[in-house]
């Protein structure tokens, strides 16, 4: 069983853990149109080994770094990541480049 995470309350500021920097874990956020055209341009090929075509999953993946500075927005929220629905996420936003997201509460600590 899966230990609780904790719950944070709105203004909070926080960092992420030292697990989850080392083990390389991320949040995400909506991906902009600009990044979305971007990815379609990248696309050398108009389809995948499937023969379907290729289609962008709408969000984007931001690493967790420990220079960050993150503001709680919501404690407790669902997020969203490529396809799937997230649970036991934080809406937060980082102060030092300005980017709000979604990430695990599990991936992080009261500063």
């Amino acid at each position: 069983m899966r230990p609780t995470a904790p719950g944070f309350t709105r203004g909070q500021t926080l960092n992420p853990t030292a697990q989850a920097v080392a083990r390389r874990e991320y949040g995400s956020r909506p991906s902009t149109q600009a990044e979305k055209d971007s990815w379609y341009a990248s696309q050398t090929e108009p389809h995948d080994c499937a023969g379907e075509p290729w289609i962008h999953s709408g969000t984007t993946a931001i690493p967790l770094t420990p220079e960050m500075r993150l503001v709680v927005i919501h404690g407790r929220c669902v997020g969203r990541s490529g396809w799937h629905s997230v649970p036991g996420c934080c809406h937060v936003h980082d102060e030092v480049t300005g980017e709000t997201f979604t990430v695990r509460r599990e991936f992080l600590q009261v500063a």
